[in-house]
C-alpha cells in the first residue's frame, strides 16, 4: 500500500491556520521569522506540520514570559513613546 502523497499549503492556507494574511506570510518569509517554506520557482508552499509547530512555538502562558522592546507589555511602550515637545 502506497503512503498518500503530502499536500502542501498556499501562503493563503498556511495564514489562515495561524490567522495572518498572505502579506503577513511574505513579511515573514522575508524577515526570516515565519514557518519553513519550500520556494520552487517563484511558488511558496509550506508543510502543514511545519506550520502547526511554528505556530505551537509562539505559545505564552503569560506577557510576563515576553522580553524585549518588539514582544509588547507595559516596558515596550514606554521605549516606543516619543518625547512631547514642551510649550
Amino acid at each position: 500500500m502506497r503512503n498518500k502523497p503530502e499536500r502542501f499549503l498556499t501562503p493563503k492556507e498556511a495564514g489562515e491556520i495561524v490567522g495572518r494574511r498572505p502579506r503577513t506570510m511574505e513579511k515573514y518569509r522575508g524577515a526570516g521569522t515565519g514557518p519553513a517554506y519550500y520556494k520552487i520557482g517563484h511558488v511558496v508552499i509550506y508543510r502543514r506540520a511545519d506550520v502547526e509547530e511554528w505556530k505551537e512555538k509562539r505559545t505564552v502562558t503569560s506577557t510576563k514570559a515576553r522580553t524585549g522592546p518588539h514582544q509588547g507589555g507595559a516596558d515596550a511602550r514606554k521605549t516606543r513613546r516619543k518625547p512631547t515637545p514642551e510649550r
